[in-house]
């Protein structure tokens, strides 16, 4: 948006008072105009039009499960599903992430410290893999809730994220664990592309 307002008044040796009203109510309309496009698009987020996947408004959807110790040890090599493909020409976007981990001593060993959510497999998108990579090494009891980081999504392209599962997983498995279970749940929508 290119702005109006006139950055020669006022003058600094003529103050016109109908100058100064002038640009004032220049860029009173320029800041409503963009408080409603950004409300416009909050509202398009969270409410999409019925049929473009979103199911209609609000949260779209929210899963949320234990994850055992031995499928926390085995993410690695077998990828857990969070979020399913949502399918063709359509992206998942979450908008919150709740980790809980009940750890016992030793705690488990993210040794290749990416261990995470992605967009596909390991080597997709990565959504928050230091978030969970924190959490899962902890040494006690943690809560923790996590608005994604929309750099996630920053510079991706189509193919990256279109009709992609969400999964947790890491391209070398955790070690040691105590036998802390984790439970995760998201919440998202699904964006037609």
């Amino acid at each position: 948006m290119t702005s109006n307002i006139d950055p020669s008044k006022p003058t600094p040796s003529k103050a016109f008072t109908v100058d100064v009203r002038g640009n004032f109510q220049t860029a009173y309309n320029e800041i409503s105009a963009l408080q409603d496009a950004v409300l416009a698009l909050q509202n398009a987020i969270a409410n999409p039009p019925p049929g473009s996947g979103g199911g209609g408004g609000g949260v779209a959807g929210q899963v949320g499960f234990l994850i055992t110790p031995s499928q926390l040890l085995e993410a690695a090599s077998n990828p857990i599903v969070i979020v399913p493909p949502p399918g063709a020409g359509n992206a998942v976007i979450l908008t919150a992430i709740f980790y809980s981990l009940n750890a016992t001593n030793p705690p488990y060993v993210d040794s290749s410290f990416d261990y995470g959510l992605y967009y596909g497999n390991v080597y997709g998108r990565p959504i928050d893999q230091q978030g969970f990579s924190n959490i899962v090494t902890a040494t006690s009891y943690i809560n923790s809730f996590i608005a994604p980081a929309t750099g996630a999504l920053h510079g991706a392209i189509r193919g990256d994220i279109e009709n992609a599962p969400i999964m947790l997983t890491g391209t070398a498995p955790l070690t040691g664990g105590g036998g802390g279970s984790c439970g995760i749940t998201v919440q998202y929508i699904v964006a037609t592309l």
